[in-house]
């Protein structure tokens, strides 16, 4: 019964848990039995106090490979003035993602975001090294980007100096 399931899980989310791991896999839970519904509730984590919740919001919606959770994601991270660490589960949730346009949003944050974010990103997306067109885009951004960080993370992470 998919609205039984979704009113438990909606449920069991709102009054949490000891462990986010747990309420993370209701968020995940949620997108799968109602995917239409789901995206807007799980997004209002991504403002929960605690940081490893936030993080679970992330990876369930960037997981969920749909669309609108990929906006939701971009959305609050073009929201962020000041983006730091705090902001990188939200580009681990795109990372999941795995689409185009998951992609493109995560190379143009190489090419235009900060160098250290744009650094620890090259080395998280070296999970995707066998995607040789996402290698040949992130390339292109490294060297236009032309930032001795960014550049040393690409060496360390991808095996080659471009």
């Amino acid at each position: 019964e998919p609205l039984a399931a979704e009113a438990l899980l909606r449920i069991k989310a709102l009054t949490g848990d000891a462990e986010a791991d747990v309420v993370g896999e209701c968020l995940v839970g949620l997108l799968q039995v109602e995917p239409e519904a789901s995206p807007g509730f799980v997004a209002g984590f991504l403002d929960a106090a605690d940081p490893a919740l936030r993080e679970q919001a992330a990876l369930a919606l960037g997981g969920s490979h749909l669309d609108l959770a990929l906006d939701l994601l971009r959305a609050r991270w073009d929201a962020e003035p000041l983006k730091g660490e705090a902001q990188r589960p939200l580009l681990r949730g795109a990372m999941l993602h795995r689409s185009p346009a998951a992609f493109d949003w995560l190379v143009e944050v190489v090419a235009r975001g900060d160098p250290r974010t744009g650094a620890w990103l090259v080395e998280e997306l070296a999970l995707y090294r066998a995607n040789a067109r996402l290698r040949e885009r992130l390339s292109a951004a490294v060297e236009t980007r032309d930032r001795p960080a960014v550049s040393a993370a690409w060496d360390r992470a991808w095996g080659e100096a471009d």
